[in-house]
């Protein structure tokens, strides 16, 4: 027992010069942790994969390469008059040619804010593939509109339309769950929580 304790009971302070019980010692090393040892800092399932994450923004970029190749595409289809049924909707079909600038910017900036490893990256991903889905909806609805009226070949034409569009929204539609994934969003904050290999946050 202390001296001079009142109440007879041993004092929960160490002696001037011994470590608090569970600290070490000043400049002593800290205590040998088995399951850091073991596993490392990340645990037993180690640091997050970026399989998701990479291969999202590799579509990302594809579809920035297709979006560009397209806009440039219709610009001149369109001054050289060779875009079939444009004369009946110049204004429509020039409007979507530059329309196809916003979902451009958006997968252009959203992959590059995903490779720094920025979670607000994946958003404006996600966003670029929606505007381009809802892009393919409308224009595909209003070329199978003047499909619809071009004669006795409106029929093969229009489901020609159709098969096209849907094998072209099948990219963004992947592009989109990928970046969703719950593996790819703990990729993303990796660095954020000092942890995992990669691009370091910026």
């Amino acid at each position: 027992m202390q001296p001079n304790d009142p109440y007879g009971q041993q004092s929960g302070y160490p002696a001037p010069g011994y470590p608090m019980p569970g600290y070490p010692a000043p400049g002593m090393p800290a205590a040998y942790d088995p399951y850091v040892a073991a596993y490392g800092p990340m645990g037993p399932y180690g640091a997050p994969s970026g399989g998701t994450a990479i291969t999202a923004i590799v579509l990302a970029y594809l579809g920035v390469a297709a979006g560009v190749v397209g806009m440039i595409t219709s610009i001149v289809g369109l001054s050289l008059g060779t875009v079939s049924g444009a004369h009946r909707l110049p204004v429509f079909y020039w409007a979507s040619a530059i329309f196809d600038l916003i979902p451009i910017t958006l997968l252009a900036i959203g992959a590059t804010m995903m490779i720094r490893r920025r979670q607000a990256g994946r958003i404006l991903v996600v966003a670029g593939c929606a505007v381009t889905l809802l892009a393919g909806v409308v224009g595909g609805v209003v070329t199978g509109v003047l499909a619809g009226t071009g004669g006795n070949q409106a029929g093969a034409y229009l489901i020609g339309v159709v098969i096209g569009a849907v094998l072209a929204m099948i990219p963004p539609v992947v592009t989109v769950v990928l970046a969703l994934l719950p593996a790819t969003l703990r990729w993303l904050q990796a660095p954020q929580m000092g942890v995992g290999p990669g691009i370091a946050h910026a």
